[in-house]
């Protein structure tokens, strides 16, 4: 096991490789540095420099290097000034390769002594460079690749199921996305022919509730329940490439340690990986606290819509107000989550986010102060959400403009009128608004009649027709209360006109009226009843002068 060597051949080793010494006394911590071959730890030692543990594998990976027998390979020490020195050797190598000096600390380090560590040493050497000459043969190099593709198979097929799976989420979300709002869509159909086609989230903002509390309650019931489920299908999807980013991470890594020419890279991917993974777990927090903030205020606000319902009739009315008030916190809480995930991104990666705080305090007095109308409109946004002037979903007329509120934030309002452009409004910029769509709407009927005209019979027939409306089911959900005919409230040179009032639901009040001007138009011509025509008197003095215009007619 010992073969003896000249004391000149140690010596010279000695010193040209032995590094200075450091005692323990100078080095009260010192953590051991692993000595690897093939990126597989032999043993540990004490870092006296910088650069040990690469001296001493570079030595084995030399003695690696130089096709050695492994069944003449002995690995021995010598004693040089009191100090163990390792070397290895085999069958026709004309001079021991140096590999390490055992020193007094590494001994202190394993709270051995010595000459045991030496001989430990040596037993771990002989044992990792005859494994590695082993995995380096041809029939070892082809398990290996075996082993290979078994895993990059295994890395394929999980793709391939995430894939999958992905899919499936995204069809289960339409799914839920549809059962969310399946009666909004007719809404919106009917909505077309006063304002453009409007968007999803005024799709997710008007939901159909019936008058009685307790059909309300069981609709609000399922309406919680979906939204917790599409809120649990988008973290799932986002989790999703999340997985695959693992897979084919962790993959990479087994594969690297299948093969011994690879291995290496092991310990350095290892290296490297704290500060992404943290960046990656800062992210993922990040994303999973804005999805449960997402989720917690939606469940806040469903559980507030169906406390109120209880004693409030116009339940449609506060879900608007209560989805537009969801959608500016999910807002201010998701730009909140963001920005502390980005100042703890920085500290992660050592950069001190101290100075750029009070740098941000400084940068944003100074923006607020260049940017008063930014002010103005996030405190008018916010008077508009308090006092509940409008909500998205609504129809408002601002100034020249109108049209379908559909998104609002704390600065701006987006509306989509008629000719499906989109609008743009500074809050600051909104003092007069008007909303069309507010709790109620009324039909506002007018019908002229001739003078000739019977007036309790047109009368008769108006009731009759109006009331045949509010009495049939598909017109009855879009009517409050029963039409009102009030009367006539003009008396002109056109004859004779009528006024009928119908209290609609919100938006209804054009489909309502488009219908009532249809039956009346046929009715009144059943019945025989002439529309007002304007009426003019001419006077001559003279039958001569009568005759005269008609004959030049």
């Amino acid at each position: 096991m010992f073969k003896p060597v000249t004391k000149s051949t140690a010596r010279t080793s000695w010193q040209i490789i032995l590094p200075p010494l450091l005692s323990a006394n100078q080095n009260q911590k010192i953590t051991p540095a692993p000595v690897r071959l093939d990126g597989r730890i032999i043993f540990s030692i004490a870092p006296l420099t910088n650069n040990r543990t690469e001296i001493i594998e570079h030595h084995l990976k030399t003695v690696l290097q130089s096709n050695f027998e492994p069944n003449t390979l002995k690995v021995y020490y010598e004693t040089v000034n009191g100090l163990p020195v390792i070397y290895v050797s085999w069958q026709n190598q004309p001079q021991p390769i140096y590999i390490l000096t055992v020193t007094n600390l590494d001994a202190e380090i394993q709270g051995i002594d010595l000459e045991t560590l030496a001989y430990q040493w040596i037993q771990e050497i002989q044992q990792a460079l005859k494994n590695a000459e082993l995995e380096r043969q041809p029939e070892a190099l082809k398990k290996q690749a075996m082993s290979a593709a078994v895993v990059i198979f295994i890395i394929i097929l999980s793709n391939l199921t995430l894939v999958s799976m992905q899919q499936k989420l995204q069809k289960d979300h339409k799914k839920i996305e549809s059962k969310i709002t399946p009666e909004t869509a007719d809404k919106e159909t009917e909505t077309k022919t006063n304002i453009s086609e409007s968007s999803e989230n005024y799709l997710d903002s008007l939901e159909n509730f019936s008058e009685s509390s307790e059909a309300v309650n069981p609709l609000l019931q399922q309406r919680i329940t979906l939204l917790q489920k599409r809120n649990f299908n988008e973290i799932q999807q986002g989790l999703v490439p999340l997985g695959q980013g693992g897979v084919l991470g962790v993959g990479t890594y087994v594969v690297l340690g299948i093969f011994p020419y690879s291995r290496w890279l092991q310990p350095i991917i290892i290296s490297l990986l704290p500060i992404p993974l943290q960046l990656i777990f800062t992210g993922l927090s990040t994303y999973l606290a804005i999805r449960i903030g997402r989720m917690a205020i939606d469940r806040f606000f469903a559980a507030l819509e169906n406390r109120k319902f209880k004693s409030i009739d116009n339940s449609e009315r506060l879900a608007l107000r209560f989805s537009t008030f969801s959608r500016v916190l999910k807002n201010l809480s998701s730009g909140l989550l963001i920005t502390v995930g980005i100042f703890v991104g920085l500290s992660v990666i050592g950069i001190n986010i101290g100075p750029l705080l009070a740098g941000a305090g400084i940068l944003g007095l100074a923006i607020s102060l260049g940017s008063q109308n930014v002010i103005k409109d996030t405190i008018n946004g916010f008077f508009v959400l308090l006092e509940d002037q409008y909500a998205v979903g609504d129809v408002i007329a601002v100034g020249d403009v109108g049209g379908l509120v559909e998104n609002m934030n704390l600065r701006i309002t987006q509306l989509r009128n008629g000719e499906g452009r989109l609008i743009t409004i500074p809050n600051s910029s909104i003092t007069i608004v008007q909303n069309l769509s507010k709790e109620w709407a009324r039909v506002d009927l007018t019908l002229d009649v001739s003078y000739q005209t019977n007036i309790d019979q047109a009368f008769a027939v108006i009731q009759e027709v109006v009331d045949e409306i509010y009495n049939e089911p598909e017109w009855r959900e879009k009517i409050i209360a029963p039409p009102e005919l009030l009367g006539i409230d003009r008396m002109d040179h056109a004859g004779l006109m009528i006024r009928v009032w119908i209290k609609v639901k919100p938006l209804q009040h054009l489909i309502v009226g488009r219908e009532c001007r249809r039956r009346l138009k046929t009715r009144l011509d059943q019945s025989g009843i002439s529309i007002g025509i304007p009426q003019q008197t001419l006077f001559v003095n003279n039958a001569l002068e009568l005759l005269s215009l008609k004959d030049n007619n």
